[in-house]
């Protein structure tokens, strides 16, 4: 079928309309590099709240939205994710300074414990707006930056800062001039039928402009996150594919119950066993314990080894001591 000159050019401008807005993002992985990523394992997240507004309006909108973001990622890739106000109150109650120091460590451990999670979101935020070029194009931007704690070693996995932009061109400028030089192009052909296209496709097209601004900034900046936080995700689980912790059955964080141990009777207690007596040459001899290395004594992979160790007897003490000289080494 032939298509008619007037046809290809409602086209082209029809196209042009839809093609000046849209959404682009992106997001950076950085990992710790003392934790190695296929000896993580999760499988209960607590997605927690921004905690330093970049330059953000409505902050408990977009911490609940973003929220909701994640939720779906995470769980999308068979993790299990901890009710959104069980992990808001426990967080406002964790008294967790702003700065990472060894105290806060600390009471990211009880946290996550508290919680019953393998790893903890701490999401940053920010949304900010501007007018760019001579197309008018208004960018509605947004940046973040999600720090990962991981529980099993107590330490920051991971960092991903993430920036996304949902834009449109407003060809304010342009778009009288473009509606004036369409209509005169077309009556200068001398054809009534594309003075007719001429005369209406303009105004039109000037009106086209505008519908992209009948979208609300939120509805734009809604946009910009999911699509830069998803982004930003695709590398985490790119890094960390699906290395999960045994499973659980329940997403939310119910309260830890303790493992009653019967008492044993004190009549029941097997007697204590007196120590024979001994003297002379056959004084026993203490066990002899070995005199305290220095961390400066073993190697890195030693290091690794013993921080791991640390680690699981919940010595979050020793277990950072040991980071830091594994740090000061390999810097």
């Amino acid at each position: 079928m032939k298509i008619s000159f007037r046809t290809t050019v409602l086209i082209l401008l029809t196209a042009l309309v839809l093609v000046s807005c849209g959404t682009t993002g992106s997001g950076v992985l950085y990992t710790e590099r003392s934790i190695n990523p296929t000896e993580v394992r999760f499988k209960r997240v607590a997605i927690l709240p921004n905690r330093l507004p970049l330059n953000l309006s409505e902050p408990e909108k977009w911490k609940k939205f973003n929220w909701e973001v994640m939720k779906k990622r995470f769980e999308k890739e068979g993790l299990l994710v901890i009710d959104y106000n069980t992990s808001v109150d426990l967080f406002n109650k964790s008294g967790l300074p702003l700065e990472d120091t060894k105290v806060s460590r600390d009471k990211y451990a009880e946290l996550s414990e508290e919680l019953d999670a393998d790893i903890l979101v701490f999401p940053y935020y920010g949304t900010s707006f501007r007018i760019t070029g001579i197309t008018d194009k208004n960018n509605f931007e947004v940046t973040g930056s999600l720090q990962i704690y991981l529980a099993d070693q107590n330490d920051f996995m991971t960092r991903i800062d993430i920036n996304g932009n949902n834009f449109y061109h407003a060809f304010s400028k342009l778009s009288p001039i473009f509606s004036i030089l369409l209509t005169t192009v077309f009556s200068l052909t001398g054809d009534y039928e594309l003075m007719t296209v001429g005369a209406i496709a303009g105004p039109a097209i000037s009106i086209g402009f505008l519908i992209p601004a009948l979208t609300p900034a939120r509805k734009r900046w809604e946009r910009a996150f999911r699509y830069s936080i998803n982004k930003g995700l695709d590398q985490f689980f790119l890094k960390y594919s699906m290395r999960s912790a045994t499973p659980v059955t329940s997403g939310g964080a119910a309260p830890k119950t303790p493992v009653n141990t019967p008492e044993i009777p004190v009549t029941q207690q097997a007697p204590k066993t007196e120590k024979p007596a001994v003297s002379g040459n056959n004084k026993a001899q203490p066990a002899s314990t070995p005199a305290t290395k220095s961390l400066s004594y073993y190697s890195v992979d030693e290091l690794e080894k013993m921080k791991q160790e640390a680690v699981n007897a919940k010595d979050f003490k020793k277990a950072q001591s040991i980071k830091e000289e594994i740090e000061r080494r390999t810097k």
